[in-house]
């Protein structure tokens, strides 16, 4: 995440200070419920129950890694070379950066002005998976310090060494070279995409579309020779899991509001417009 993508995220933050408020929102509990996200997915890994998926993930990525440099040969010999594919792979792979982030303002935006509380209450829950998930992408990426597939440090014959917290210090000279493992373009997609597709779940066409745009996203960060598969995949599946914990826990809130309440039907329009993974 560069400056270009904090621009929304500053608004956000300066909205807190200034303790902007409306019928429907209440910004300063922004804030406090983000940083609660980040320690429910700080935990959420070493649960009892989440066990066997975090063995799968952490299994999958063993297995991709010594597979990285063949995949990704394969795949840049077998692409088009021509200037019409590489400006739609572009784009699309700005949709995991300055696009998403400038859709998700807007959309924020729009939905406060026209005073549309379920669409900017949606909005709220995605920019809070999108933060999460890019702050966990950016610790990872300063503790590995995995080479670029494009780039190769000095005479050496391996390509996307591992560096640790070294790599950071080289960065400031060679900028982005050193920051590979996970994707950040493909995690803010899918944080994106798992948002709005949950959010949009009785709609049949919104998860596909939210989803395969997403995997479009992770793709083009391959074609690109900016990621390694490993880094893609990682990627989505933290987007996936920050923007699940996000909506799982705002589901478990309400439910505890609307029991207080005896708010038995409220309760069941909410798990509908909330569904979980």
């Amino acid at each position: 995440m560069n400056a270009r993508h904090c621009l929304f995220l500053i608004f956000i933050l300066s909205w807190e200070i200034a303790g902007a408020d409306t019928i429907f929102f209440r910004p300063k509990s922004f804030i406090s419920n983000t940083c609660n996200d980040f320690a429910l997915q700080a935990q959420s890994p070493f649960k009892r129950r989440n066990a066997i998926n975090t063995l799968c993930v952490v299994g999958v990525c063993a297995a991709l890694i010594p597979l990285d440099a063949s995949i990704n040969r394969e795949l840049l010999s077998f692409q088009p070379t021509g200037n019409l594919y590489k400006e739609s792979i572009n784009q699309i792979s700005r949709l995991g950066g300055s696009y998403g982030y400038i859709a998700l303002g807007t959309a924020a935006t729009v939905s406060f002005l026209c005073k549309n509380q379920k669409a900017f209450k949606h909005t709220m829950l995605a920019t809070r998976a999108a933060i999460t998930t890019a702050i966990w992408i950016r610790i990872l990426k300063t503790l590995s310090g995995r080479e670029r597939p494009y780039y190769q440090a000095g005479n050496s014959p391996v390509y996307g060494r591992w560096n640790g917290p070294a790599g950071i210090f080289r960065q400031l000279s060679e900028r982005g070279k050193y920051d590979a493992f996970p994707s950040g373009h493909t995690g803010t997609a899918f944080a994106l995409a798992g948002a709005f597709a949950m959010a949009g779940a009785d709609t049949p066409w919104i998860p596909p579309l939210c989803y395969g745009t997403a995997a479009l996203v992770g793709f083009s960060r391959l074609s690109k020779n900016e990621h390694w598969l490993s880094d893609v995949v990682l990627g989505a599946v933290i987007g996936l899991a920050c923007a699940r914990q996000v909506f799982l826990n705002e589901t478990k809130y309400h439910k505890r509001v609307f029991n207080k309440k005896n708010g038995l039907q409220s309760l069941r329009l909410h798990i509908g417009m909330y569904p979980l993974m």
